[in-house]
């Protein structure tokens, strides 16, 4: 178990809260998607992070990779297809 200082306990909500009214500026859904991405990349110290949305059949539908240059993403190849982690 994990026992925050009161600081970061702070710190976290306040995260927390400007989270929440950035997620409620645009409603689109492209733009909330990577939001959301962006706001879980930014809370968990990562570099890069990404999203992937399947549709009822399990097939990938929005792939949403954040933290990545364009020529990193297109060196990466093809984007997922809904196998693997993101599939479960």
């Amino acid at each position: 178990m994990v026992v925050l200082t009161r600081e970061q306990l702070e710190e976290r909500l306040a995260a927390l809260h400007q989270a929440s009214l950035e997620l409620v500026q645009d409603l689109s859904l492209d733009v909330v998607l990577q939001r959301i991405v962006q706001l879980a990349r930014e809370q968990a110290g990562a570099r890069y992070a990404a999203l992937g949305v399947v549709d009822d059949s399990g097939k990938l539908t929005r792939f949403i990779p954040i933290g990545m240059t364009p020529e990193e993403i297109r060196k990466t190849g093809a984007p997922p297809v809904g196998k693997g982690m993101i599939g479960l």
